[in-house]
């Protein structure tokens, strides 16, 4: 093992101390040697080919994943916030049924009884409801989709908040509003606008307070 030591270190030395003397030997040998220069020349570019591929293979692949582990952290969320307010409005007498496949979500609405649910993450930080009515599922898609308020469904109420304080609200309100003087946000994945708590305390149909 200490023979290796010494000798690497030998040969590290001796090419610090030749390194112009080594450069021209291989220069010259190179120029002898076409055929075998191309050859060199060959292999060594087919194996960065290789290493590039394989870097953004591994780049794209590590992207998709945190895409997608991305969209089913928030779905979860959403699901969990759906059931937390469900069990709030049980407790006011109101039974929502909700639909749990894609399906119908899609087809007829979030619920039977025609509510959505949104959990506002950021509404306790900024003091604004982000209300979305346009979306993209991935932001390398060409164009939005309607979401939201905009989403054409059986939804006529729409419940926001978070798990804090509870707004409900008219569905046709807030597409109303969205005509006014507020503030319109786009994102690469997204397309709302804020609603102030002033405005959203003043024209909430109910608020629950948690």
């Amino acid at each position: 093992m200490e023979n290796n030591t010494l000798k690497q270190e030998y040969f590290r030395k001796y090419r610090e101390e030749h390194s112009e003397e080594l450069k021209d030997t291989v220069k010259k040998w190179f120029i002898a040697n076409p055929t075998k220069r191309k050859e060199y020349q060959d292999r060594y570019w087919a194996k960065k080919e290789l290493e590039i591929k394989s870097y953004w293979k591994n780049s794209l692949c590590s992207g998709q994943k945190f895409i997608i582990n991305t969209i089913r952290k928030k779905l979860e969320e959403g699901l969990e916030y759906q059931d937390f307010c469900t069990d709030k409005l049980f407790e006011l007498g109101i039974n929502v049924n909700v639909y749990s496949s894609k399906k119908y979500q899609f087809s007829k609405g979030e619920s039977k009884t025609g509510i959505e649910f949104k959990l506002d993450n950021q509404f306790k930080r900024t003091g604004n409801l982000y209300i979305e009515y346009s979306e993209k599922a991935n932001p390398n898609n060409e164009n939005y989709i309607c979401s939201g308020i905009e989403r054409k469904d059986n939804t006529w109420l729409h419940i926001q908040g978070n798990y804090e304080v509870i707004y409900i609200f008219a569905k046709n309100w807030l597409q109303g509003i969205k005509k006014t003087k507020v503030r319109h946000v786009t994102t690469p994945t997204s397309k709302g606008y804020l609603l102030p708590e002033l405005l959203a305390r003043k024209y909430a149909i109910k608020i629950i307070e948690c």
